[in-house]
């Protein structure tokens, strides 16, 4: 597997657990994974376009993933504690 990823701005966040300033990080995910069967050989190549926010003094907020030929997911905050 092979990511790459790339810082961008600061972007305003809403996400049920609050709004957040974070930094927003687009990444790119490619993988090349061979699984073998009953002897036979499986390959499997796929590549993901992800975009994750991060807000400083808190964690991940919120990230957006695309899968060439599955789909699109996401995820969101929905709550904190901050000890």
């Amino acid at each position: 597997m092979s990511y790459s990823c790339k810082a961008a701005d600061i972007e305003t966040v809403s996400v049920p657990a609050g709004v957040f300033d974070a930094v927003r990080v687009g990444c790119q995910i490619n993988a090349d994974i061979s699984v073998s069967m009953a002897g036979f050989e499986v390959p499997t190549q796929w590549a993901s376009a992800a975009t994750i926010w991060y807000a400083p003094r808190h964690c991940m907020v919120k990230t957006e993933n695309e899968i060439s030929g599955v789909g699109h997911s996401s995820v969101e905050l929905t709550s904190y504690t901050i000890p």
